[in-house]
């Protein structure tokens, strides 16, 4: 008969009652500590996003200053294309849509839309047949669109409102020069090319880096095409995200 021997772990020496305390309070200081600093940052965070958000139409109103005859020559410039890309450090089309938000409406209605809807807003405001301003299609309940279609500029997403754009833009041309008729729909227009620019700028935002949306003219009479590339088909669905943002 065998007898097995079992050993004990030896107990571990109990904190003096004075002690634990002590340590107790020096932790929980610890976690009050960082949740306050944690919330500190998160504040400075969120004070931050609301800087950049608002600065589009500050930058927007240095530009329409900029964009004097008078100031480009001041400046040694020839023109404010050289003035953006040489000294602002701004893409032409990118400082034109800043300007013409400034143009279009206050800063608190800009603020209110954010830069991308503004800038969609502008488009549609400048492809509607009548004398229609930005800030006065944002406070209707609903812009009638080609085909009885509608779409209710305060709920929309910026993707929709660039999209009735490019629909009312499309009618327009067509109505004007007959379906049939030679060189309609053979380049894209300019809501075309930022609806194509936005898409491809969700796409990147989602993680699709390569992602490329390109505005691509059709026949006579017809609407650009948009083609997509460079989406690797298990990420197919980021699509319909960017789609519906």
């Amino acid at each position: 008969m065998s007898t097995k021997l079992t050993t004990r772990k030896p107990a571990k020496p109990k904190l003096p009652a004075a002690l634990a305390k002590r340590a107790t309070a020096a932790a929980a200081a610890k976690t009050t500590r960082l949740l306050r600093e944690a919330r500190e940052q998160l504040s400075l965070i969120a004070r931050r996003k609301r800087e950049i958000t608002e600065a589009f139409y500050d930058i927007g109103v240095a530009l329409t200053f900029l964009k004097a005859k008078d100031v480009i020559l001041a400046l040694g410039r020839k023109s404010f294309a050289e003035v953006c890309e040489k000294d602002a450090g701004l893409s032409t089309s990118t400082a034109e849509r800043l300007v013409r938000i400034v143009a279009a409406m206050t800063r608190e209605q800009a603020l209110a839309m954010g830069q991308t809807k503004a800038t969609a807003m502008v488009n549609l405001a400048a492809a509607t047949p009548e004398d229609d301003t930005a800030a006065g299609l944002y406070r209707k309940k609903s812009v009638a669109l080609p085909g009885g279609r509608k779409v209710s500029p305060r709920t929309a997403s910026a993707l929709e409102i660039e999209s009735a754009a490019v629909a009312v833009r499309r009618a327009q041309a067509t109505k004007k020069n007959g379906a049939g008729k030679r060189g309609v729909g053979r380049t894209t227009t300019g809501e075309e090319r930022a609806l194509a620019a936005m898409l491809e700028k969700q796409l990147r935002k989602l993680g699709l880096e390569r992602a490329r949306v390109t505005a691509v003219a059709t026949k006579a009479g017809q609407g650009a095409d948009l083609r997509f590339e460079r989406i690797p088909a298990a990420k197919v669905d980021l699509l319909k995200k960017a789609i519906g943002r």
